[in-house]
């Protein structure tokens, strides 16, 4: 998925944010993820509404991991991960 590097690093950092307690780091990391991971699965499953599902399932699955989340990792591939395990799995 297209994102620049800017929103990359910020998407890192708000991740890191969030394993750290700081909630207000949510709201930047969720509308960051959203569209990206439903576009994301859009793609590879070639469905839109199962998508949105997947997505769904995926954002529950990395906010409540995010304190395992390394910060020294790129948090869009971490995420995409885990979005592409939801898929396989259902």
């Amino acid at each position: 998925m297209q994102i620049d590097e800017a929103r990359r690093a910020e998407l890192t950092r708000n991740l890191a944010a969030l394993a750290d307690g700081e909630r207000r780091a949510f709201d930047p990391a969720y509308r960051t993820l959203w569209p990206l991971l439903v576009r994301f699965v859009s793609a590879v499953s070639g469905d839109g509404n199962l998508a949105e599902e997947i997505a769904q399932r995926a954002m529950l699955k990395i906010f409540s991991r995010v304190v395992t989340f390394d910060p020294s990792r790129d948090a869009l591939a971490w995420s995409m991960t885990i979005a592409l395990n939801e898929y396989r799995s259902s």
